[in-house]
C-alpha cells in the first residue's frame, strides 16, 4: 500500500519524484473490482489476536509467505473495545489503480513475481 501512496503523492506538482516497491503493475477488471468490494466493507473484528493475523496475511498477500506466529505479523493488528482488527483502514483499498505511466520500474522481484508481472521502461 505504501508503494502506491507514494504514487498518488508524485502527482502533486511539487514533488520531484518518489521510490516505490513491491507495486503492483497488472490490474486486471476483477482485481480493481475486489479492491472495491474490500474498501467498502465495514472494519472487522475477531475475537482473536490469531483471527486478526489471519485476515491480515490474507489481505497483505503474505499467507503463503510468513508464518501467522511470525512476531511481525502481530505489528499490523490491533485489540479494540470490541476485540481484534487489522489496522489498516479497508477503504485505502479504494484509492483505484495507479498511474504508472511515467513510472520507470528499475527493481523487481522476477520474472513470476505476481506483483510485479509486467516491466516499462
Amino acid at each position: 500500500m505504501g508503494g502506491v501512496v507514494a504514487l498518488e503523492l508524485a502527482t502533486a506538482s511539487h514533488v520531484r519524484g518518489v521510490v516505490a516497491f513491491g507495486v503492483k503493475v497488472s490490474w486486471p477488471a476483477e482485481d480493481v473490482a475486489g479492491a472495491q468490494r474490500v474498501a467498502a466493507r465495514p472494519v472487522q473484528t475477531f475475537a482473536t489476536q490469531a483471527e486478526a493475523v489471519q485476515r491480515l496475511l490474507r489481505l497483505a498477500g503474505l499467507t503463503d509467505l510468513m508464518a501467522p506466529e511470525d512476531p511481525r505479523a502481530t505489528i499490523g493488528v490491533v485489540e479494540t473495545e470490541d476485540g481484534w482488527r487489522v489496522t489498516q483502514d479497508p477503504a485505502t483499498f479504494g484509492v483505484g489503480v495507479p498511474d504508472m505511466g511515467n513510472c520507470w520500474q528499475a527493481l523487481r522481484g522476477g520474472w513470476s513475481w505476481p506483483v510485479a508481472s509486467t516491466i516499462r521502461w
